[in-house]
């Protein structure tokens, strides 16, 4: 085992355990389906793409997005590919985590070390599999939405697909289209569908958008502010409760017109709209009248060699099982981290009862570390790509200073993530995240505290903007930090006094006295000036 000097001030290095830049989850691509994502959305604030083909564009586009930005900034050099990451651990003296690190094509283990960690494996990529008694025993194909194995034929196959929420309403569809092909989709709970209105970006606002860049970035911020908009619908009280049940009957009466009735009781839910992930129709609802489809919505019992068995005793032979059953979100790193006195980060969050940050982007007693797309970060209604960006502005104001040699390590404070967190849990309870159980809420059968970000991305974006340093320790930055908790006092007084003259002088126009007193100041300037 091999051990080599990592830092900052060397060099950055990414570890990757595949073999392309592009990370996208598999279950996006596997059956060549589009990304349920809006074009603005999967790009980059600082890289806009004016030659989108489509309104929603597929996975072969997003990942040729992602590969020219990486080659423009020559991010690939600083890859390491078939490289996962085992474990982190905090060396208090030297300041710095030893990270061992696992070639997945040789397996040889190596040892490197960093100054900063920043963990950007996401939350939809470790695959939940359902605890059902004989998964393992069936002897036909067996496979996840995560792990999709594009060498099956599904041609002429009895396939059975597990769950019914994005995943496996982007595969029912799309294998539904070949009418050898015969399905039986397993349901347990129903989901919202609102529809998904696609359009091909006519080759004049490419034109536009190229020559004109600020078009498109008041395109961005328009579709962004409609967004932020949706938040509304989320909130709990009377004004919102309307508006929600105004889209819930929309939503209804669509699905009415494209589903057979007798899949109407156990299609519409129960929950208010947004409780769970809303999903933007794929065509999964009109692809239900197709005769090679069927929904069981009894509960499964048992997986035999040859099929599904469920409660009511019936038993199904199937050829091939396809797991859409989502992702561990909860426990989405495999990574052993440790932290100040060989702490398990995983005993923290149990301790919290679940997955729990400073700002989404910091750990108690995990210095240097910063998690993107960490605990609460994430909306229901708006962008993952902007809340790594106001994550990654707020991780940098920390991270230069380490650079530069002006601290070694900064840590939130435990009593300041705790209020952070309280605040949190408090604001949650009043959207409709608290009115069904979902991957939106950690411990065990999802009924723990919730993980959502319980405001608009606008206001994520305001809280994050700077750090409140006095939250945070530091590790040889004391100077540095005191200077920035000035700075930082200094700017909120300036800005609550500019805030304060705008009020006065507004106040000051409607009572008519603005040109009086500004005749005052003048005379009174003159005076002082002779």
């Amino acid at each position: 085992m091999g051990s080599e000097e990592l830092g900052w001030k060397t060099r950055t290095r990414v570890a990757h355990a595949t073999s392309r830049v592009i990370g996208i989850r598999q279950s996006v691509r596997h059956v060549k389906l589009a990304a349920l994502v809006l074009t603005c959305k999967p790009s980059l604030s600082t890289e806009l793409n004016p030659n989108w083909s489509q309104l929603y564009v597929g996975y072969k586009e997003i990942r040729s997005y992602w590969e020219r930005v990486a080659a423009k900034h020559d991010i690939v050099s600083h890859i390491q590919f078939f490289t996962e990451v085992l474990s982190l651990v905090w060396d208090e003296g030297a300041q710095a985590y030893t990270i061992t690190l696992r070639d997945t094509r040789n397996k040889e283990v190596r040892q490197v070390r960093a100054q900063v960690v920043v963990s950007a494996v996401g939350v939809f990529h470790k695959p939940m599999w359902p605890n059902i008694p004989g998964r393992e025993s069936f002897k036909g194909i067996s496979m996840h939405a995560r792990m999709w194995d594009h060498g099956v034929d599904f041609s002429g196959k009895k396939v059975a697909v597990i769950g019914n929420g994005c995943s496996a309403t982007q595969i029912v569809p799309k294998l539904a289209e070949d009418p050898s092909t015969n399905i039986v989709e397993f349901c347990r709970t129903p989901s919202w569908f609102v529809p998904r209105l696609q359009a091909t970006v006519p080759e004049w606002t490419k034109w536009v958008f190229r020559n004109a860049p600020f078009t498109q970035r008041a395109f961005r911020w328009l579709i962004a502010a409609r967004l932020d908009m949706t938040y509304l619908n989320w909130k709990l009280g009377p004004f919102t409760s309307i508006l929600r049940r105004r889209r819930e009957k929309a939503c209804i009466d669509r699905l009415k017109r494209l589903v057979p009735g007798k899949y109407h009781d156990n299609l519409i839910p129960k929950f208010p709209m947004g409780c769970k992930r809303i999903i933007y129709d794929p065509g999964y609802l009109e692809s239900l009248q197709r005769p090679n489809i069927d929904l069981d919505w009894d509960t499964i019992t048992a997986i035999t060699e040859n099929g599904i068995t469920t409660k009511s005793g019936k038993h199904y032979e199937f050829d091939i099982i396809c797991f859409a059953t989502g992702f561990d979100v909860e426990n989405s790193s495999d990574v052993n981290v440790k932290g100040i006195g060989g702490k398990p980060i995983g005993d923290y969050y149990k301790e919290q009862g679940g997955p729990t940050a400073y700002m989404g982007t910091t750990v108690p007693d995990f210095p240097n570390l910063f998690t993107l797309l960490g605990p609460n970060t994430a909306t229901g209604h708006g962008s993952v790509i902007h809340s790594e960006e106001v994550q990654i502005n707020y991780a940098m104001q920390l991270i230069k200073p380490i650079i530069r040699g002006q601290a070694k390590s900064f840590v939130p404070k435990a009593r300041a993530t705790q209020a952070y967190n309280d605040y949190l849990q408090e604001e949650l309870k009043h959207t409709v995240w608290t009115s069904c159980i979902s991957w939106y809420h950690a411990g065990e059968n999802r009924r723990g505290k919730l993980m959502t970000w319980p405001a608009t991305q606008t206001y994520m974006w305001w809280m994050m903007r700077t750090p409140i340093w006095r939250d945070y320790e530091t590790i040889g930055g004391d100077k540095w930090l005191k200077r920035q908790q000035s700075i930082a006092s200094t700017k909120t007084t300036l800005e609550w006094l500019l805030v304060g003259a705008g009020l006065g002088a507004f106040a000051l126009v409607k009572l008519g006295k603005w040109e009086y007193t500004k005749q005052l100041v003048v005379n009174h300037a003159k005076r002082l000036i002779e």
